[in-house]
């Protein structure tokens, strides 16, 4: 998200969601398999043997969750909607209607805007004037994150109006030499390895801004580098602290540090390599951009 919108801010592009799910569903593809293979045949192999009593436990919490309530229907129609809308909206705007595009001005966070809305009008109970989202719940979504966007936004913003970018870009000559790839390399491991201690988010907003206007000084396009870095930012597997998903399984009590840094250093060094090959041979050439040295 915070890509998207330097990308749209600074560099003057539009990243829609079908474009960047061409960027990231081929390192799902490639990535979750190979983390399958790894965690379940070879670090921690599984076995044959079935987990007992799993399946019924399975069954009875499915049992108890019951029918489909109004609310949750709800819920899944509108974002069964929404989804469709961000991945058809290049096409939603070249609708013609009576000689005029109704349309045309439709973007990413409208349909977002409208999806939210549509869930605080629709009715659960309308004896009650009960319906599938109130403000008291939505007050307790992180709101901090649009500041934390913002502020990336007004980084990125201030580098460019204050020259700093410029600076950046000149004091970056003795690598201008160094072939694109392995700059490329050093950039995904060096945020790969940051965001094990700090935030993805943060961490994103921050450095994004600086790699862009490091680029220049070292021959690349901008994309050369805060592509790959944002990426990698979310694939840091050695620490709880390093993602949400990575706390999650921590908290669980079933996985200690030192089997999640056993697991994580290997699945870092194969995402380092796999995030450089997916920029020079997915997201480079899908966004544009020809690849240097």
């Amino acid at each position: 998200l915070f890509l998207a919108s330097f990308i749209r801010d600074e560099l003057g592009m539009e990243i829609s969601f079908v474009r960047w799910m061409g960027v990231g569903l081929p390192l799902v593809i490639v990535f979750v398999p190979i983390v399958w293979l790894l965690m379940t045949r070879v670090l921690y192999p599984l076995g044959s043997r079935p987990i007992e009593g799993g399946a019924e436990i399975t069954r009875e919490a499915y049992a108890r969750l019951g029918p489909m309530k109004p609310g949750e229907l709800a819920t899944l129609v509108v974002f069964t909607l929404t989804a469709i809308a961000w991945l058809t909206r290049p096409l939603l705007i070249t609708i013609e209607f009576m000689d005029a595009r109704p349309l045309a001005g439709l973007t990413d966070p409208g349909i977002a805007m409208g999806a939210a809305l549509l869930l605080f009008i629709i009715p659960v109970d309308v004896r009650t004037r009960t319906f599938v989202m109130n403000w008291e719940t939505a007050v307790k979504l992180p709101w901090g994150l649009l500041i934390l966007f913002g502020g990336g936004l007004s980084l990125a913003a201030a580098i460019n109006a204050n020259g700093v970018a410029a600076l950046i870009g000149s004091q970056v000559g003795a690598a201008r030499g160094a072939p694109s790839w392995l700059i490329v390399l050093l950039v995904t491991t060096l945020m790969i390895y940051l965001t094990e201690i700090t935030s993805n988010t943060a961490t994103t907003a921050t450095m994004v801004p600086l790699l862009a206007a490091l680029a220049p000084g070292l021959g690349l396009h901008a994309y050369m580098l805060i592509v790959p870095a944002t990426i990698a930012a979310s694939c840091a597997f050695m620490l709880p602290v390093a993602t949400p998903p990575n706390a999650i399984v921590f908290g669980s009590g079933h996985v200690t540090i030192p089997q999640m840094c056993r697991a994580g250093l290997w699945l870092n060094m194969i995402g380092i390599v796999l995030i450089t090959v997916l920029a020079y041979a997915v997201a480079l050439p899908l966004l544009g951009v020809a690849a240097a040295r």
